[in-house]
């Protein structure tokens, strides 16, 4: 297949939206959970941006084999490193401290190892919780050659329906019984913020921005520039409005994705913020396993840093981590699983 030419700014986003997360982790970020909508939206860009054939409505310009192979070698080398990386504490809670049952950590592991985690909510945040959203991602990828070749509708009237869609989740969300205050360990809550198909619009409407992006009339750099500063300023609003789990923040993310995709801003170019933003997966997926290690060394021997100083020494080590695993486990065994040279599948 033909290779389309790269989208550094839609790599840089990647970065600051990977950080978001961190930062909420770190309690910095309040709204920072929300940066995984803008990831299932930029997948579903990114995916009709690579894989879409020379019109609307064609099927994917390789296989359905060739696709999943490439899904693969990209999201499971760091899954199965962070899974590796986070395996003592899971155990120790079951052989030690009691905390969990052996058959609760059998039935965990295998919910793990397969990414089928988000579908069962007694799982879904144990071992590392933020890969619950690489669960979602493989319903994603399993739908996306049926759902590439099924368009039958023009770009716009994509993204109308697919705004349709957004809003009628946020209807389904509103049905369900909500608890005067967020309970956590309820399967109920995690049913409704974790349940794959609750989250299949945002990827619809990305990749109905992908479409529009791709084969409707193109927009000048000064109209890609308007959307991302609209996009940035609505977000803003989103937030102050506490609009956070409705589709205004998908709208706002699509605007950013659109406009960022030829927005001429020099900052999104540097190569730094790209390099960033080529090893943002690994941030995501890594950071938490790290953080329990991190934990534990301070407990074990006793330290009592300075929290903003403890969050930058986080932080740093994350970046390195990240880094390392980018460099020189995800890229090496993503070639050895497409067997040849690297795959057009990127930004």
């Amino acid at each position: 297949m033909k290779a389309r030419a790269p989208l550094p700014n839609l790599t840089s986003l990647r970065f600051l939206a990977a950080a978001d997360v961190v930062l909420f982790h770190l309690g910095v970020a309040p709204g920072g959970y929300q940066a995984v909508t803008f990831f299932f939206e930029l997948s579903g860009f990114i995916l009709v941006y690579v894989y879409s054939g020379e019109k609307l409505g064609d099927h994917m310009a390789t296989s359905s084999r060739e696709f999943w192979r490439a899904r693969a070698a990209r999201i499971l080398p760091a899954y199965y490193l962070a899974l590796f990386v986070a395996m003592p504490w899971p155990i120790y809670g079951a052989v030690v401290t009691g905390d969990i049952s052996f058959t609760n950590l059998c039935i965990t592991a295998f919910f793990m190892i397969f990414l089928q985690q988000a579908w069962w909510p007694p799982v879904v945040m144990l071992w590392n919780p933020a890969a619950w959203s690489l669960s979602v991602e493989v319903v994603f990828y399993a739908l996306f050659p049926w759902l590439i070749g099924s368009i039958r509708i023009n770009a716009r009237q994509c993204v109308a329906l697919s705004f349709l869609l957004l809003v009628i989740k946020d209807v389904l969300r509103a049905m369900l019984p909500a608890p005067s205050a967020p309970d956590m360990t309820s399967s109920l809550w995690k049913f409704e913020q974790f349940f794959p198909l609750f989250h299949l619009p945002e990827f619809l409407f990305g990749m109905a921005l992908g479409t529009l992006f791709l084969f409707d009339r193109s927009f000048s750099q000064r109209a890609h520039l308007v959307m991302l500063s609209v996009g940035m300023i609505a977000l803003i609003a989103d937030f102050r409005m506490g609009w956070l789990n409705s589709s205004a923040i998908s709208i706002s993310f699509g605007l950013i994705i659109l406009g960022a995709t030829k927005a001429p801003f020099a900052v999104l170019q540097s190569s730094a913020l790209i390099f960033l933003g080529e090893t943002s997966y690994s941030i995501y997926i890594l950071h938490q396993p790290i953080s329990l290690w991190t934990d534990w060394i301070e407990r074990k021997f006793g330290m009592e840093l300075d929290p903003i100083f403890r969050n930058l020494l986080y932080l740093a080590t994350v970046s390195c981590a990240s880094a390392f695993a980018f460099l020189f486990i995800e890229k090496p065994l993503r070639r050895i699983i497409l067997g040849r040279k690297e795959h057009p599948d990127r930004s």
